[in-house]
């Protein structure tokens, strides 16, 4: 692996990973708060820069992230989206998925997962973040 892109990958972790441990260090625990820290570590497990963060559609995050990262055509993303099998996962599920289960380790939280398929925004997970949090 290039080194400029292993040092890149380990950084953006080790961002990702500050950011969110910051949503435990909040005195005042709300959706605005627990958002405060969501955005930097979607845009850094995301690899993605500001100017990529200008949606709040967490859905078309995912999806910019997975362009970025294949360095493919969007159009020909949403091409193999579509001629996939209904059993078999999508990359963007999949990413979301693995996203929930890096914020419920970080958090040492548990969602629902009839719950989980109702999020479209940042905000609805920072929401369901702070409902899980306090419990």
């Amino acid at each position: 692996m290039d080194t400029e892109l292993k040092r890149k990958l380990l950084s953006s972790k080790e961002n990702a990973d500050r950011a969110i441990s910051g949503i435990l260090g909040e005195k005042e625990l709300s959706q605005d708060t627990v958002l405060k820290h969501l955005r930097p570590y979607i845009m850094y497990k995301f690899l993605l820069s500001e100017s990529e963060m200008k949606t709040e559609d967490f859905t078309e995050l995912v999806k910019t992230s997975i362009v970025k990262a294949s360095k493919i055509d969007p159009e020909l993303l949403k091409e193999i989206r579509g001629a996939q099998k209904c059993t078999s996962a999508s990359s963007v599920a999949i990413k979301k998925v693995l996203v929930y289960m890096d914020l419920q380790r970080q958090l040492g939280i548990k969602f629902d997962p009839e719950k989980t398929g109702d999020i479209e925004t940042l905000g609805d997970i920072a929401a369901l973040l702070v409902e899980k949090i306090k419990g």
